[in-house]
């Protein structure tokens, strides 16, 4: 599938002891994950292309975004890409305070 091709090239850059389980949890909600998309569909090889997408669901949140130095969107990309279950570590954090409190 289309989709799942485009999340595993930022799910698949760490590695595939961790790519692997991500993109399980991933494909397990793809029906409420949206894909949305603005600006052309074509772009010049070997260059970033000048659309922005992003990509949203309740397991996963992607963002290509194109930005505008010396007026050439093409020429430097912001993304993102992070787990909304997992908002900048928040479960780890709190998985740790639980074991803390037991010892």
């Amino acid at each position: 599938m289309l989709l799942m091709d485009l999340i595993s090239e930022w799910a698949c850059m760490v590695n595939d002891f961790y790519a692997g389980p991500r993109l399980v949890e991933i494909k397990t909600t793809l029906d409420e994950t949206l894909f949305a998309w603005s600006g052309p569909t074509t772009h010049e090889t070997g260059r970033n292309g000048a659309s922005y997408f992003r990509i949203q669901g309740p397991k996963v949140f992607i963002e290509f975004s194109p930005q505008q130095p010396g007026g050439d969107l093409t020429q430097h990309v912001h993304t993102i890409y992070r787990d909304p279950t997992n908002a900048y570590g928040r479960a780890s954090v709190e998985q740790w305070a639980r074991t803390t409190r037991k010892t």
